[in-house]
C-alpha cells in the first residue's frame, strides 16, 4: 500500500501521539518518502526551476533586524517591531523570539561559511 500521509494525519486518525508513530515506523525500519527539498526559509524563495534563490523582500527584512540585534534589540523586541509592522512569515503565522533567533543565527552561519571559502 502506497499512502501519503502526514505524521500528523496519522496521529489525528489512529489517537497515537507522533512519537510514538516514529518510534514504531523506525523499529520497522519504515521510511516515509520525503519531500524532494525542504521549503524555503525566510529569505529565500524556490523559484520555476526549483533552485533557491535570495528573496528580496525578505533579504531586507533580515538586514532590518541584524542591525537592531546589532543595535542592542533583544529577540522580544524584534520580534515586536516585525509583528507591528505587519511583516508575515514564511507560514503566515504569528512571529516568535525563538523564530527570530533562527534566522539570525542562519545568517551568521553563512557569512562565516562564506569567510571560509
Amino acid at each position: 500500500m502506497d499512502f501519503d500521509l502526514s505524521m500528523s494525519q496519522i496521529a489525528e486518525i489512529s489517537w497515537f501521539s507522533k512519537a510514538s508513530i516514529v518510534e514504531v515506523l523506525q523499529s520497522q525500519n519504515v521510511q516515509k518518502k520525503g519531500r524532494l527539498r525542504s521549503p524555503p526559509k525566510f529569505g529565500e524563495l524556490i523559484n520555476f526551476s526549483r533552485e533557491r534563490r535570495p528573496n528580496k523582500r525578505e533579504q531586507k527584512i533580515i538586514r532590518q533586524m541584524k542591525a537592531m540585534r546589532e543595535n542592542g534589540a533583544s529577540f522580544n523586541q524584534i520580534t515586536k517591531w516585525l509583528t507591528s509592522s505587519g511583516v508575515p512569515t514564511k507560514a503566515g503565522g504569528a512571529w516568535h523570539h525563538f523564530t527570530v533567533s533562527e534566522i539570525l543565527k542562519r545568517e551568521m552561519n553563512k557569512k562565516e561559511q562564506e569567510k571560509n571559502v
